[in-house]
C-alpha cells in the first residue's frame, strides 16, 4: 500500500482535541478521536460512535445510546464512563473546547454528582441542558468533542486511523485501525512557509494544508499543485481598543470602521477564496434584514479635518501574521496616511498578538478565529467566552453576552434567530469590531492526483483526502 505524503507548516505535538487550536489540527483530531455524532457530505448530523439518541420533549436531556461494537485503538471497549470523562475534562478547563461546550452547558457545576454529562449505564449517557438548544447536536459534530479513553489524558481515541508520533522528526504517521475500511496510509511532516517554493520544487508532497489564503498565493499559479477549498469557515475582524484617544469616541470609530470596509476591494488577490466582511457574521446566518444596514458615509477629507488633533500621531495596527495579503496591508497604510496619521503596522505571531492585547497595547488588532458550530450564531461566539483570552472584558462584551445568554436557549429556532438578530445589530451599532473578510480554508493537492469530490460541510477529516 503506497503511504501518501502531508505537507504542513505548523504539525502538533500532541492530537489531545483539549489541546488542538487551529482547523488543521481538527482536520487531523477527528482521524483519531471519534465522536458521539458526526456532519455528512450534505450537512446532516449522523452516527458516530452514538448509534441512537433521544430528545426530551422540553429539549433539554439528550440520552445517547453507544455502538456496541464501538472500541479504543487499545482494544477497550467504549463505554458511557468514557463520554462523562471527556466532557468532564472539557469543562474543567479553559481551553477553547470549553468555552465552545459552555454555550451549551452549565460549567458551574461543583461536584461530579453535579456534573450536566452522567452515565445512565455502561451504553447510555445523558446530557442536561439549561434549556432547549437547538444547535446542541450539530455542537457536538465540533472534533474538539472526540471521546478520549477514561484517564488516557487525550491519548487514545477510537476514529477510523491510529497515530504513530515521531516528536525528533516532527513527522505523524497514520495508519487505518481497521483493515479494509477503505483508507489510506498517510505521512504529516512539517514544513515552512519560507521554504514553500523549495517544497513544490521538489515534488515530494501529495497533499499541502495548514497554510492560509496568503500563502496560497504562491502555490496557486505553480504547476503540479491544484488548489481546492475545504470549507469557509475562518472570519478575521480589528478589535477597537476604546482606551485608545483615536477610539473612544463612537463617532470615530462608526468613521473609521466605513473607511476601512471600504478597502474591500483590496482583501485580497484570491476572491475565490476570500470575500469581505461587513457585519460581524458571515452572510447565510441570519435573515437578509440583518445584512442590509444604514450606513453613514464620510470622506477621507472630512475624517481627517475633523480629527486634526491626532496629525502626524502613530496609529498602532498589530496584526497576526498571514492573515491578511500584503496588498490589503499596504492599502491600510496608505489610508491611515491620507487621514494624516502614522500608520504603525506591527506583524506578530499568535502568541505576541495575545500578549498585546492583554497589555491594551495596541489601537487596532486582529481578531481571527474558525466556525465552532455549523450554521449557528453561535459559531462565532465561543471565543468571547474564552477565561484564556479575556475578551469578555473589553468593552461591553459581558452586557452582550448576558442579552444573549437570555435568549439563548429559545426552542423555536426561528424565534432564536430573530432574538439574536436584535441584539447583533444592536451591539454593532457600537463599532467595537471592524470586520475585514471570511476565507476559506484552503487545500492544495498535487494535479496528478485524485482529488476528492467535496461538498459543503463543516470540516472534514484529513483522511477523507486520501485514497488508499
Amino acid at each position: 500500500m503506497r503511504s501518501s505524503k502531508i505537507g504542513m507548516t505548523n504539525v502538533p505535538s500532541d492530537l489531545d482535541p483539549l489541546k488542538a487550536r487551529y482547523a488543521y489540527d481538527l482536520m487531523m483530531n477527528a482521524c483519531v478521536f471519534s465522536r458521539l455524532v458526526q456532519l455528512d457530505g450534505n450537512g446532516q448530523v449522523v452516527s458516530e460512535l452514538a448509534s441512537s439518541w433521544k430528545v426530551s420533549d422540553a429539549g433539554d436531556e439528550y440520552t445517547f445510546t453507544l455502538n456496541s461494537d464501538a472500541r479504543f485503538h487499545d482494544g477497550s471497549p467504549v463505554t458511557a464512563r468514557d463520554v462523562v470523562y471527556t466532557f468532564e475534562r472539557i469543562l474543567k478547563s479553559d481551553r477553547p473546547p470549553a468555552s465552545i461546550l459552555r454555550l451549551a452547558l452549565d460549567p458551574s457545576f461543583r461536584s461530579d454528582e453535579d456534573c450536566p454529562v452522567k452515565a445512565v449505564n455502561d451504553r447510555q449517557v445523558k446530557f442536561h441542558l439549561p434549556g432547549a438548544y437547538p444547535p446542541f447536536l450539530s455542537l457536538l459534530c465540533n472534533p474538539v468533542f472526540g471521546i478520549v479513553a477514561q484517564d488516557s489524558d487525550g491519548k487514545i481515541g477510537s476514529g477510523p486511523m491510529v497515530l504513530e508520533a515521531d516528536e525528533h522528526s516532527k513527522t505523524l504517521k497514520f495508519k487505518p485501525f481497521q483493515e479494509g475500511a477503505g483508507l489510506g496510509e498517510f505521512y504529516v511532516k512539517q514544513i515552512s512557509r519560507d521554504s514553500l517554493p523549495e517544497v513544490i520544487a521538489e515534488d515530494e508532497l501529495d497533499l499541502i494544508f495548514g497554510l492560509n489564503s496568503i500563502d496560497f498565493q504562491n502555490v496557486i499559479r505553480i504547476d503540479p499543485y491544484k488548489v481546492v477549498r475545504g470549507h469557509d469557515s475562518f472570519v478575521a475582524h480589528f478589535l477597537c481598543n476604546t482606551k485608545s484617544p483615536v477610539l473612544d469616541s463612537l463617532e470615530r470609530r462608526r468613521n473609521l470602521s466605513y473607511l476601512i470596509n471600504s478597502l474591500s476591494d483590496e482583501v485580497s488577490n484570491l476572491a475565490e477564496y476570500q470575500k469581505p466582511l461587513k457585519s460581524f457574521l458571515p452572510s447565510g446566518l441570519l435573515s437578509p434584514s440583518y445584512y442590509q444596514r444604514a450606513t453613514s458615509p464620510v470622506s477621507e477629507d472630512a475624517f481627517s479635518a475633523k480629527n486634526s488633533q491626532f496629525k502626524a500621531q502613530p496609529l498602532r495596527i498589530v496584526v497576526q501574521k498571514g492573515i491578511f495579503s500584503q496588498s490589503y496591508m499596504s492599502a491600510l497604510g496608505s489610508l491611515i496616511e491620507r487621514l494624516g496619521m502614522v500608520p504603525d503596522i506591527q506583524l506578530v505571531d499568535s502568541d505576541a498578538l495575545w500578549n498585546r492585547y492583554a497589555k491594551d497595547d495596541y489601537d487596532l488588532i486582529s481578531f481571527s478565529y474558525s466556525l465552532a458550530i455549523p450554521d449557528d450564531p453561535d459559531g462565532y461566539l465561543w471565543p468571547f467566552d474564552n477565561k484564556e483570552l479575556g475578551i469578555d472584558n473589553r468593552f461591553p462584551m459581558s452586557s452582550f453576552l448576558q442579552k444573549i445568554e437570555k435568549v439563548r436557549f429559545t426552542s423555536n429556532q426561528k424565534e432564536r434567530l430573530e432574538l439574536y438578530e436584535r441584539e447583533f445589530k444592536q451591539f454593532e451599532q457600537e463599532h467595537y469590531f471592524i470586520p475585514v473578510l471570511q476565507h476559506d480554508h484552503l487545500i492544495a493537492f498535487k494535479n496528478r492526483s485524485e482529488i476528492p469530490t467535496l461538498k459543503p460541510t463543516f470540516l472534514y477529516r484529513l483522511s477523507d483526502f486520501i485514497r488508499p
